[in-house]
């Protein structure tokens, strides 16, 4: 079996860092998404329960 230079074990590396860079990166903007959306999911919850209170006054 043929062994890697130098120079392809730093290729390789690179590719690796930027495809774990580019996963990490998708995987946080997600998450971002998910609890922008569980934040607005949690405003709307709360203006709906006060919203009726409003009303009474």
């Amino acid at each position: 079996m043929a062994r890697a230079t130098e120079t392809e074990r730093i290729n390789v590396n690179i590719y690796i860092d930027k495809a774990v860079a580019h996963r990490l990166h998708e995987f946080a903007r997600q998450q971002a998404m998910w609890k922008g959306r569980l934040v607005e999911a949690a405003i709307i919850e709360y203006l709906n329960k006060i919203e009726p209170r409003a009303g009474t006054t």
